[in-house]
């Protein structure tokens, strides 16, 4: 847990969004969300915030969800079932949108980009990390 938690906090510095200057609020889309860990570490990173998980799992939405509830974050993260490549969200809606070990798993990378910036406020951060192996 410590090691994911150290991962979590070094890459939001890599991606200089160790906090989002002038937005009292934020809200933020977890892409790949899992069970929602990630998204749980960035609302108590960002006090105020408004989190948003994507997973492709009815079991990990449903699992993540109790976790929010026991954890008291129900009303600050909530864990929906959608696909990445067609997210069910407005134009411009986050102000932060992250995905940590994720994206390698998406069949169609532009698709998963181009959804991932439409929802993104202009001036948001986009904020990623994947996993590369090359043989």
């Amino acid at each position: 847990l410590e090691a994911q938690i150290v991962m979590m906090r070094e890459v939001l510095k890599f991606g200089r969004a160790e906090s989002l200057p002038g937005i009292a609020s934020p809200k933020i889309l977890d892409i790949g969300c899992g069970v929602g860990g990630a998204s749980r570490y960035l609302a108590n990173q960002f006090p105020g915030s408004y989190v948003v998980g994507v997973t492709l799992s009815k079991y990990q939405v449903d699992r993540g969800n109790e976790l929010n509830q026991q954890r008291g974050l129900d009303t600050r993260v909530r864990l929906v079932q959608a696909d990445c490549m067609k997210l069910p969200f407005d134009n411009g809606s986050f102000d932060l949108v992250w995905s940590l070990e994720a994206a390698e798993h998406f069949p169609d990378k532009l698709q998963y980009l181009k959804e991932a910036y439409r929802v993104l406020k202009p001036g948001g951060k986009l904020v990623m990390a994947a996993w590369c192996h090359r043989a």
